[in-house]
């Protein structure tokens, strides 16, 4: 019989037959290739690869809710401020100033309904304002 791929005769599926045992040990677990048990073609991953995503999952939250808390701290401090700005110079400036930045802190809350996205707007809003983009807007005061 030929040979195709591995060198061993193709299995009753028509593929390179793969002894069970090729890809011990490479995820944790076996890979059953030949089996039809599990996944596209009888491949199914063993556990240890879950295993990895839970122990990657472990030590990216907490880095997550850390740069959450600073994200948090930096509008805190952004709306502080031009509150301050605004209590020393009533000025229509400074209230258009406090105001915008009010509302880049808001667009946060888009997240309530598509998370991701209100991150995302208020990054480009705050982009926009940060290059001078509302200056315009501020000089009319």
């Amino acid at each position: 019989m030929p040979t195709q791929g591995f060198g061993t005769p193709p299995s009753s599926t028509g593929f390179p037959s793969i002894p069970n045992n090729t890809f011990a040990g490479q995820m944790g677990s076996a890979i059953d290739v030949n089996g039809m048990s599990g996944g596209l073609w009888g491949v199914s991953l063993g556990t240890g690869l879950v295993n990895e995503a839970g122990r990657g999952i472990k030590i990216v939250a907490p880095i997550t809710n850390i740069t959450k808390g600073i994200g948090y701290l930096g509008s805190g401090v952004n709306i502080g401020i031009h509150g301050y700005n605004l209590y020393h110079d009533r000025s229509g400036e400074n209230w258009a100033r406090l105001g915008v930045n009010g509302f880049i802190v808001g667009l946060n809350l888009v997240n309530l309904a598509v998370p991701g996205l209100g991150t995302g707007l208020s990054i480009g809003v705050g982009y926009i304002e940060m290059a001078g983009g509302f200056n315009w807007f501020y000089n009319m005061f």
